[in-house]
């Protein structure tokens, strides 16, 4: 009471031993609630009740759930007002982990919450601990309330998801698979298909109306990417094998000339070869006629030479 007046707000006493018969083996853990009686800012009075905390221990025991998740309520030193190990009821929170006792006992005082993790002290398990602040009323000194959780518990909704998107990893594998392979041949064969053609265009080839060109035909009608690919290496094929028509005619004409010309060369080869024979033939009356002019001019000269002879004489 003396706290309300002073502090002129509510005041929750942190819990303390009562006996109603004064005797030691009947005392009862008991708090007491404390409310300034005012007249504007003047205290008349306080106005105040003492609660038994087996109720409150009882409340927060039935919210208790399975799995290894309870609850723990301490005051506002951190002393623990419940916990499912009795022994541990008065002792303060923070013990069994030094590194954090400071900080989560000034939380708790601070009226803040707080997070750790830790084995939990009631069921050995690795658990998640959170502290909430409970304000009664306007008292500075709230209590808390913390939330034991394990982690396997805590971490099950997640492995559950886990399993399931494995299991649909599985289910989308097994069916997606074979699709992908259906769609990699179907991609495969054309591509495969318009490799063939290039191949063939390579080495000379620009049949279309063999086999492999009524493919292309086919492929020509595709209103995709392979389709327009072929479609532009059959108007290349085309024009291709236009112009080796055209050099194969000019090729055949210009051996057409060169045979005619190899003809003419021919006849103009065997007529100067008859031209030379006969040139040879007056060349060689010609000396014969020579040699016959001179035979007789050398007989006329004889014949001259005699006849002066015979006139002198």
């Amino acid at each position: 009471y003396t706290r309300t007046i002073a502090e002129g707000t509510d005041v929750m006493v942190a819990p303390y031993p009562f006996s109603y018969t004064g005797k030691k083996e009947d005392e009862i853990p008991m708090t007491s609630l404390a409310v300034p009686i005012k007249s504007g800012d003047r205290i008349l009075g306080v106005a105040g009740i003492d609660l038994g905390l087996d109720g409150i221990q009882k409340t927060v025991a039935s919210y208790a759930q399975k799995n290894g998740t309870y609850y723990i309520l301490v005051d506002n030193d951190a002393k623990r007002i419940y916990h499912p190990k009795k022994e541990l009821v008065g002792q303060p929170v923070g013990d069994d982990t030094p590194e954090l006792k400071d900080a989560l006992r000034a939380a708790i005082a601070q009226g803040k919450p707080f997070t750790l993790t830790k084995k939990a002290l009631a069921t050995g398990a690795l658990s998640y601990l959170s502290y909430a602040p409970i304000h009664v009323g306007k008292d500075r000194t709230p209590w808390s309330l913390a939330i034991v959780l394990p982690v396997s518990v805590l971490l099950k909704p997640l492995r559950d998801l886990l399993w399931l998107l494995i299991l649909i990893g599985i289910v989308v594998a097994a069916l997606g698979i074979p699709l992908l392979i259906l769609i990699s041949r179907s991609l495969s064969r054309p591509i495969l298909e318009v490799r063939g053609a290039a191949v063939r265009f390579a080495q000379g080839d620009f049949r279309r109306q063999s086999t492999e060109g009524r493919r292309l035909e086919y492929l020509a009608r595709r209103r995709d990417e392979i389709g327009e690919m072929v479609n532009a290496m059959e108007g290349l094929a085309g024009v291709i094998g236009e112009r080796v028509s055209e050099i194969q005619s000019a090729a055949r004409q210009v051996s057409d000339g060169a045979g005619q010309a190899s003809s003419s060369a021919q006849a103009l080869s065997s007529g100067a070869s008859e031209q030379a024979a006969s040139g040879e033939e007056v060349s060689a009356s010609m000396e014969q006629m020579s040699s016959s002019v001179k035979q007789n001019a050398e007989n006329a000269q004889t014949t001259e030479a005699i006849a002066r002879a015979h006139g002198g004489s």
